[in-house]
């Protein structure tokens, strides 16, 4: 029996889009194996499956895939990945969810989400922009598979490191972690906020989000619009390059991190949300949105297209008259907005985490050091 190995850094980092992606697919991936079993009375999966955590790690609840902690409380989560992950699985492949992974590790399979540290260098700190291009280059000359979430980010991906786009295996991510959550209206009284009055944008805080251009078309319209900007999501100083300083409008209210049931609140009660960034690797905020029942404006680049489908209205991210404008039509046209509410909901729908798992489990085993397992 081989042994697969999950890098498990995942389970003790705060929570953005990568980690969204590795719990969701660690999860659907525990639950197909569980299926497996059933179907074939008892019998075990050909290989073993095994998440490796740091000792702060929170992982999720799992049923076939074994939880084992590595190392004392305190290690900085950077040299437990390069030092400890690659010698406590040495005798396995190492499968790598959120984009960073050990140099040292032999035999590897890693996902990288988007191209944005070659495409815009400038929205990060100069260490990390070096660190991952490195880091990623190193990963496609030396890794068995290479996953990333979107066709987009495959062919970004395949250019900026000389490969064949075929060389990537696309993994979309889902929205499976808001079933269940119930929406928490309580954020809205706290910061004055009416259903039905506010635009809200996710993940924004960082040059790549385009802020600056939608801060510019919602002042187009404030006149005779008159309605709150509101802005979830605070950069890691350690990540983004930081944003130049200046006076924002009363208008324009900055919530920072919210919890799921916050976000999913808001969500619920905006009037549309609006993904500004012309370089989405695959733009997860949209895909919350229409699964939660709110309507979306979306830049035409990236891989915002490719998710929206026909649930969302475009505009050109890089042109703020034209973002005013397509905001603009969808507040004069509730009816238009009621029925991409209707149409977000289907298209949530064909996102959920049991697809990309059922995909990783068979692409996995297609390797030779696999296949012999499954013989």
């Amino acid at each position: 029996m081989r042994t697969v190995y999950i890098n498990g850094k995942f389970t003790a980092q705060s929570t953005t889009g990568v980690q969204r992606f590795a719990h969701g697919l660690v999860s659907a991936l525990d639950a197909a194996l569980d299926a497996e079993q059933e179907a074939e009375l008892g019998t075990c999966a050909p290989e073993c499956w095994v998440l490796l955590c740091p000792h702060e790690g929170q992982p999720p609840a799992l049923s076939r895939v074994q939880v084992r902690k590595l190392g004392r409380a305190g290690w900085p989560a950077h040299a437990w990945e390069q030092l400890l992950l690659p010698w406590a699985s040495r005798d396995g492949l190492l499968l790598n969810l959120t984009g960073s992974a050990p140099l040292l590790a032999l035999r590897q399979a890693c996902t990288l989400h988007d191209a944005a540290v070659f495409d815009q260098p400038q929205s990060y700190s100069w260490t990390f922009a070096t660190w991952y291009r490195f880091s990623f280059a190193r990963q496609a000359g030396r890794a068995q598979l290479l996953f990333t979430v979107s066709e987009f980010s495959r062919q970004r991906l395949a250019q900026a490191l000389g490969l064949a786009p075929a060389r990537f295996e696309v993994l979309h991510n889902s929205c499976d972690h808001l079933n269940g959550v119930t929406p928490d209206s309580r954020v809205l009284g706290r910061h004055g906020l009416e259903p039905g009055r506010f635009l809200l944008t996710v993940g924004a805080g960082s040059g790549n989000k385009n802020l600056a251009a939608l801060q510019a078309a919602v002042a187009r319209l404030q006149p005779r619009r008159g309605l709150k900007l509101v802005v979830v999501g605070a950069p890691d100083v350690r990540v983004f390059a930081a944003e130049g300083r200046h006076v924002e409008p009363a208008w324009m209210l900055r919530l920072g991190r919210v919890e799921d049931a916050e976000l999913k609140a808001l969500y619920g009660a905006a009037t549309l949300l609006v993904a500004a960034s012309p370089h989405e690797g695959f733009g997860l905020p949209a895909l919350e949105a229409m699964a939660s029942g709110c309507a979306v404006a979306a830049a035409r680049g990236g891989a915002l297209p490719e998710v929206c489908g026909d649930a969302a209205i475009y505009f050109d991210a890089y042109d703020a008259d034209d973002l005013a404008r397509c905001l603009d039509h969808l507040l004069s046209n509730p009816t238009l907005l009621a029925g991409m509410r209707q149409q977000g909901l289907q298209r949530a729908s064909q996102f959920t985490a049991s697809a990309p798992a059922r995909r990783l489990l068979q692409t996995l085993r297609a390797l030779p050091a696999l296949a012999r397992a499954t013989a």
